[in-house]
């Protein structure tokens, strides 16, 4: 079947049958870019913060530079409203999806 025959049937799903034709077509490319650039049992680089030296010398020159901001930002601040704040959020476990 050709896209062009494809169409006029694609055009006639609804809503949520678009979206979910939508999702079968992400997860089929998402599959073949997979398949085209990782090799079973290859060795590839991931990246971390770890032994980052020269990041953690830039973290702290920019935290230095905004110290003077920082300590009248502070000044400003209220512990009870931020304690307030912290009340509102719940103490349980989030739901799976909602997990990082």
């Amino acid at each position: 079947m050709t896209l062009t025959e494809l169409i006029p049937s694609i055009q006639n799903l609804n809503r949520s049958e678009k979206i979910q034709l939508l999702q079968i077509i992400v997860n089929e490319l998402a599959q073949e870019e997979q398949n085209q650039n990782l090799t079973h049992q290859e060795k590839y680089p991931i990246y971390s913060p770890l032994n980052a030296f020269e990041a953690a010398d830039t973290l702290l020159q920019i935290l230095e530079k905004n110290k003077y901001y920082l300590e009248e930002k502070a000044k400003k601040g209220s512990w009870n409203k931020f304690k307030q704040a912290l009340d509102k959020v719940s103490d349980q476990e989030p739901e799976d999806y909602d997990k990082l």
